[in-house]
C-alpha cells in the first residue's frame, strides 16, 4: 500500500515474503469502522463504504 499524501510504502513484499516499510504498518480503525456516503446509482447499491488509513510517516488519514 502507499500513502497518497506521502508516497510512503508498507506491506509484504509476496516473493521474499518479509515485510518493507521503514516506519512500519500502516494503521487501520476497526474493521467496523468504516467510511460511508449516499450512493445515487442505479445498480441499487444504497450506500458505498472503504475503509480508513493512517500513515505512520506523516500521520495523515486517507481511503484506500
Amino acid at each position: 500500500m502507499k500513502c497518497p499524501h506521502c508516497e510512503y510504502k508498507a506491506g509484504l513484499n509476496y516473493d521474499t515474503k518479509e515485510y518493507y516499510g521503514e516506519e512500519g504498518d500502516f494503521y487501520r480503525l476497526s474493521n467496523e469502522v468504516k467510511m460511508q456516503r449516499d450512493n445515487d446509482s442505479y445498480y441499487g447499491n444504497k450506500y458505498s463504504t472503504n475503509t480508513v488509513y493512517g500513515c505512520p510517516k506523516c500521520n495523515k488519514l486517507f481511503m484506500d
